[in-house]
């Protein structure tokens, strides 16, 4: 049975193998992943056992708008309603925010958010930096 947490402490070791597991290899790195959990606002793990086998988190001011910059399950543990549950639990936790986004390349990834209940933007922009050029801002920056 999955069990679901808040969060994020989430042992290092895990987020590794889960984000190895979907081929998100460059977010492997240990300083990287732990700085993306530690600043993230909310976060929320699914588990089977002490195994982690889904992952979602959101960065947000807490007043206008949300961003989920990551929704996660183990290529094993698909179509069961995990990654939906998780989706399900942010949205709850930001019932009240005007705006919540969520970036999907493919079009899987769109037909399961349109399920969730997003909508497709007409216009969006973004800047995206290679990751191996991308600097951590350190604290009170």
């Amino acid at each position: 049975m999955i069990q679901y947490k808040e969060g994020n402490k989430i042992p290092l070791k895990e987020l590794r193998r889960l984000y190895a597991a979907v081929r998100w290899l460059h977010f492997t790195r240990p300083k990287l992943l732990r700085t993306v959990y530690d600043r993230s606002d909310y976060v929320v793990s699914a588990w089977d056992g002490k195994k982690l086998v889904g992952v979602a988190r959101a960065i947000s001011d807490g007043v206008f708008n949300a961003y989920l910059p990551d929704v996660l399950v183990d290529p094993q543990y698909r179509r069961i309603g995990i990654a939906r549950e998780l989706v399900r639990r942010i949205l709850k936790h930001y019932d009240g925010l005007y705006n919540i986004t969520v970036v999907a390349e493919d079009e899987g990834g769109r037909a399961f958010f349109y399920n969730c209940g997003f909508t497709q933007m007409r216009v969006a922009l973004r800047r995206m930096r290679p990751i191996k050029r991308v600097v951590m801002l350190k604290e009170g920056r």
